[in-house]
C-alpha cells in the first residue's frame, strides 16, 4: 500500500514538473513572438500613376522619370499616351 502511495505521489511529481516547464515555455515563446511583431517597421506605400492604387515600393515598377506603376500593363498604358 505505501509502495503505490510512493509511486502514485512520483508520477504525480514528475507531472507537475513536465507541466509547470511546458508552460513556462510557451509563456516565453508568446511573449517573444509579441515582441517581434510589433517591431517590424511597414513599407512605404506608393499610388500607381495610371489607376492610382496603392502599392508596396518593393512591388512597384518604376520608369525613367521616376512615376511608379503597379503592373506592366499600367507601365505601357501611361507610357502611350
Amino acid at each position: 500500500m505505501i509502495v503505490r502511495l510512493i509511486l502514485f505521489l512520483l508520477i504525480f511529481f514528475i507531472g507537475w514538473t513536465i507541466y509547470r516547464q511546458v508552460s513556462q515555455y510557451l509563456s516565453k515563446q508568446k511573449t517573444q513572438n509579441a515582441k517581434n511583431s510589433q517591431s517590424k517597421p511597414g513599407e512605404k506605400m506608393t499610388p500607381c500613376a495610371h489607376c492610382g492604387t496603392y502599392v508596396p515600393e518593393s512591388e512597384s515598377i518604376k520608369d525613367t522619370q521616376g512615376n511608379r506603376f503597379c503592373s506592366q500593363g499600367h507601365l505601357k498604358q501611361f507610357q502611350k499616351g
